[in-house]
């Protein structure tokens, strides 16, 4: 296929007269554009139909890949529970159930942002206190695939939610890369609270909050148990009053 070009009158950059037309979709349509395009030039089909060959090959065990990795969601009920989460998908279903692996590990679910490196580095010398970019430790692929799927949420999610409405406020106050960090960091934190829960994912905020007849924040164990030790420090040391 022989190309025409032409030149700006003020530089040199080259213009397209025949541009091609763009490749149809899907692998075969692609293949056959390519062979279209060296049609008549034997030296070229001899160097491209081994990549076109290699590429049908890979993209053959891609897609068996990944259904294997579809059955593997499928059969799993924590991640289908993740994945009632806006942005995430099987892939970052599967790959967080495996980097956590036993989700008892943390108490805290806030623990999860600083083991995958989504937290700020904090850095003190003296008197000054600066907080910088992200500590990047711990898994990488993880740390990518929560951004990806914080960036679908924040971008291609078209069904609101309370998290999609907080990160367009961190969005608007702070800018969009650091507001998909933050959604990713706190991705991170509520799929190992749903997973720990053993819950699904709540699209908005009077699904989050407690139903009636269950216990009030001030009335479980933990905050009967922090009571009672304030009740018993107090009687150790009771308050005297000041002369």
């Amino acid at each position: 296929m022989r190309l025409a070009f032409s030149y700006r009158s003020t530089g040199k950059t080259p213009i397209l007269l025949n541009p091609p037309t763009p490749p149809d979709d899907g692998a075969a349509g692609f293949a056959a554009r390519i062979r279209e395009l060296t049609d008549g030039m034997p030296d070229l089909v001899e160097i491209i139909e081994p990549l076109l060959e290699t590429r049908a090959k890979l993209r053959q065990n891609f897609a068996a890949l990944h259904r294997k990795i579809l059955t593997i969601v499928r059969d799993d009920e924590n991640c289908r529970r993740l994945m009632s989460i806006p942005g995430v998908g099987p892939v970052v279903a599967l790959a967080y159930t495996a980097t956590i692996d036993v989700p008892a590990r943390f108490r805290n679910s806030k623990a999860i942002g600083p083991i995958l490196g989504l937290t700020p580095v904090l850095n003190e010398s003296g008197e000054s206190r600066r907080i910088g970019r992200i500590s990047l430790c711990g898994d990488r692929m993880m740390r990518t695939l929560l951004y990806e799927a914080a960036q679908t949420l924040l971008t291609r999610v078209t069904k609101w939610s309370w998290l999609k409405a907080w990160a367009m406020k961190v969005a608007k106050r702070r800018g969009k890369q650091k507001a998909v960090v933050a959604l990713a960091r706190r991705l991170a934190v509520i799929m190992h609270r749903i997973w720990r829960d053993g819950t699904q994912f709540r699209w908005t905020r009077t699904e989050i909050m407690p139903v009636a007849g269950s216990p009030r924040p001030d009335q479980r164990p933990a905050c009967r148990r922090a009571r009672a030790r304030q009740g018993q420090v107090a009687a150790r040391w009771p308050l005297r009053p000041h002369p």
